[in-house]
């Protein structure tokens, strides 16, 4: 697109569903030690409300209408997830923009999330293969962001603040560095509009 936004579209009726992806360049390439998970958090955040809809409101409708919607962090990218019948397309997809474009970032949600992202990283410390996977990975990229987790350490998960998250998403979430592909039972020129 003009702006920089790689769009890709698919039409394939086999199945009458819906996917959408849309993939953009961060993850822990852009974090540091002291703000290591603030990907992750700013994702998986971006689920818990928007502009016009509540985290409940989200939840209530991909799960009323047989949809998912998921949101993650990678080394190299972050994304946001989407899969919904055909005829649900249309109303996911105003759903799915506002998660990607207008999160409100509550709070209150924040601070649920920090306590799961806790207690996911003690549960790597409680098991000997992802312990030991851990550790291979800061002994082999020593000098890479790659020795870091997506999860980030208990100390900068816990340090990182709502503004942060408002900065990553600001700075991250750039047209020029990302793809959305939507893929399915569509009508492709009606889609690109």
């Amino acid at each position: 697109l003009d702006n920089g936004l790689r769009v890709l579209l698919k039409r394939n009726p086999a199945v009458p569903l819906v996917n959408m992806q849309f993939y953009v360049l961060g993850g822990l390439l852009d974090e540091t030690e002291a703000n290591n998970g603030l990907t992750n958090l700013m994702a998986r955040l971006s689920m818990k409300g928007t502009t016009h809809y509540s985290a409940q409101q989200i939840v209530d409708y991909f799960d009323g209408v047989g949809g998912e919607l998921s949101t993650g962090c990678g080394n190299n990218t972050f994304f946001y997830r989407a899969e919904v019948m055909r005829g649900d397309w249309a109303a996911a997809f105003d759903i799915y923009r506002e998660v990607i474009l207008e999160p409100n970032f509550p709070e209150a949600e924040l601070a649920k999330l920090k306590e799961q992202v806790s207690a996911a990283i003690k549960q790597v410390k409680d098991s000997w293969p992802a312990e030991a996977a851990r550790f291979f990975q800061e002994k082999f990229f020593v000098n890479s962001p790659y020795r870091r987790t997506i999860l980030g350490t208990a100390e900068s998960a816990a340090g990182i603040s709502r503004e942060q998250i408002v900065a990553c998403r600001r700075e991250a979430l750039a047209a020029q560095r990302a793809v959305l592909a939507i893929f399915g039972d569509i009508d492709v020129e009606a889609t690109e509009k």
